[in-house]
């Protein structure tokens, strides 16, 4: 079960000129049991944030400034 995105979760309650993604992936766990019910179970991991944002400005792709500031968490200033 993947209740999003695994590896790009966001709040999508967000504005679209300042989406950040989430520090974490997330997925669910859907468990049968025998008498037949079901139980879903959602998890969320923490990635490494620094080195995601290393690759993104390293990669040499358009716009990765960009795309990497959308993974730094927000300035508290801001």
């Amino acid at each position: 079960m993947n209740p999003g995105s695994v590896g790009l979760s966001y709040d999508h309650e967000q504005l679209e000129d300042d989406l950040r993604f989430d520090p974490w992936a997330a997925y669910g766990i859907v468990t049968a049991a025998d008498d037949g019910s079901l139980s879903v179970e959602l998890r969320r991991v923490p990635i490494d944030i620094d080195a995601i944002v290393a690759r993104i400005e390293a990669c040499g792709m358009p716009d990765a400034a960009e795309s990497a500031r959308r993974w730094r968490p927000r300035d508290p200033l801001d």
